[in-house]
């Protein structure tokens, strides 16, 4: 340091190295252009929360409509500002078809947009029910984004229904194969296949509904599936869903369904799984 105190004087003020933090970028997590209808399987999002802060800034920039949401969307946890995110992002794009969802248009009666009334939901359904949220990304993440739109736009009272919650938490594992049982297949100029995998999942978000045998739909169905030639047997969930034997009895009858199932199949005779399931007390 000698040296430099014979440069600068012994009373120099040294200088002074600055690291700069490196600002964060917006990161969009859906691409512009043409997209394939249908089931999707979306890349795990891994933005930073200083990351999704930054997109959901780019894009308010983008929709000025939106500013007065930012500040609470910015304070909410990082899993949920991001599908706050996600809902903008997808109101900002208009797809080259005849059918589309317009997040953005001005509704006469609340004077409010889908997109606006979505946002000033968000923070209050995360304290009194996070799983409607949960529950929204499940379905943005694995469905086209008219499909996401749709839902959006039809199944939006889920975020101001706190009583839905184990509900949706016993759907949620469902919402893929709903989407495949429903949205493959081509485009029909309309929204009946977006509507069909809605009504899937509304059949099942009902009060008579039981949570615990939501759980064990897909159950069900891999025991029927395991059966040769059991193609064609149908599966009435509403009546699955809504009767009232005891869970426990439905677990043990599922447990021999195999075997009755194989049995009847090979013999020529059709079988109501379901009425099986809820009723056989012969078990014994």
């Amino acid at each position: 340091m000698a040296i430099l105190n014979k440069i600068f004087g012994s009373s120099a003020v040294k200088p002074t190295i600055e690291i700069l933090e490196k600002k964060a970028e917006p990161v969009l997590r859906f691409g512009g252009g043409f997209e394939k209808l249908g089931v999707q399987t979306r890349e795990l999002d891994t933005r930073t929360p200083e990351q999704i802060d930054a997109t959901i800034d780019y894009l308010a920039k983008r929709n000025p409509a939106i500013q007065e949401f930012v500040k609470d969307l910015k304070q909410m946890s990082p899993r949920h500002k991001a599908l706050a995110s996600d809902t903008i992002e997808l109101a900002g794009r208009t797809e080259m078809l005849m059918t589309n969802v317009n997040m953005n248009k001005v509704s006469p009666e609340t004077n409010k947009s889908l997109l606006q009334h979505l946002l000033s939901v968000f923070p209050k359904a995360e304290k009194e029910n996070p799983a409607s949220l949960d529950f929204a990304q499940e379905v943005i993440n694995n469905t086209d984004t008219l499909t996401s739109k749709y839902f959006l736009a039809s199944m939006n009272g889920i975020f101001s229904s706190p009583e839905a919650s184990k509900h949706l938490e016993a759907i949620q594992p469902l919402v893929k194969d709903f989407a495949e049982a429903t949205l493959n297949g081509g485009y029909t100029g309309n929204f009946e296949k977006q509507n069909n995998f809605v009504n899937f999942i509304q059949a099942l978000l009902t009060p008579e509904a039981s949570p615990e045998k939501i759980k064990l739909i897909t159950k069900l169905c891999k025991v029927v599936d395991s059966v040769p030639t059991s193609e064609n047997v149908p599966i009435c969930l509403n009546r699955f869903v809504t009767s009232k034997t005891p869970v426990h009895q439905v677990v043990e009858n599922i447990e021999v369904l195999p075997t009755v199932l194989e049995n009847s199949l090979s013999n020529g005779k059709k079988i109501d799984v379901v009425d099986f399931v809820n009723h056989n007390l012969n078990l014994k």
